[in-house]
């Protein structure tokens, strides 16, 4: 069987166990299929809305799985797959407003638990999640090669979670999982922001708005570091 790697075994850790884990846009099948495999759910729906990386994950079911343990579904997000209250979604490597829209439908508030790693625009989803009844419980961070991933953790409630400009961008500090990659992370952010906000003084404009995400993300590397001595 494929390993995992280091941005899916996160994703895998942090969907921890139970009955029936869908994973939308799932590519090749590897995190379902690791996670029926190890015991860790008992079923799995591998949805994709592209026919095509569908096609490949039905075939790598079938070589790993006894039939019916995993199925697949072709469908944009949860629109036609038949979900059950209490289970766990995992949606991964795509945009921050793709995974937002999944998030949008009524079927997503019946999950226990989703794991969400958007690959652009965090601040989009944040800001979804906060205004649409999700609370983020958790968020952590692995380096793969020359990147570092990010996923969060988050749960329905139905209430609303105030939040500052900075943190739909950082995160809330009080669900951040300190670690180095989560400080490297940070730093990353800072370093474009900061490059950012020079220029724009440089040309005579206004980076007060990047000036506060710097000093955001100052604070919270600071946090981070401390947590880590």
């Amino acid at each position: 069987m494929t390993e995992l790697t280091p941005r899916l075994k996160l994703v895998y850790d942090m969907l921890g166990e139970g009955d029936l884990v869908v994973d939308v846009g799932c590519d090749h099948a590897y995190l379902p299929i690791k996670l029926v495999s190890d015991g860790k759910y008992r079923r799995a729906i591998a949805s994709d809305i592209v026919e095509g990386p569908l096609a490949a994950a039905a075939k790598n079911i079938r070589e790993a799985l006894p039939e019916g343990a995993i199925t697949t579904c072709l469908s944009d997000g949860l629109e036609k797959v038949a979900v059950e209250d209490g289970f766990s979604l995992a949606v991964c490597g795509m945009g921050g407003d793709a995974v937002a829209s999944v998030l949008s439908s009524e079927k997503a508030k019946r999950a226990r638990l989703a794991v969400l790693q958007p690959m652009t625009k965090e601040e989009h989803l944040r800001c979804h999640l906060w205004e649409n009844g999700f609370e983020i419980t958790s968020e952590r961070a692995v380096s793969e090669g020359e990147k570092i991933y990010a996923a969060m953790a988050v749960v329905y409630t139905g209430k609303n979670t105030p939040y500052e400009e900075a943190e739909l961008y950082l995160g809330k500090r009080e669900a951040r999982a300190a670690s180095p990659d989560m400080a490297r992370r940070l730093e990353l952010f800072h370093g474009r922001h900061a490059a950012i906000r020079n220029s724009i003084a440089r040309s005579g404009g206004d980076a007060s708005f990047d000036d506060m995400l710097v000093r955001a993300a100052e604070r919270e590397i600071l946090d981070i570091r401390e947590k880590l001595r």
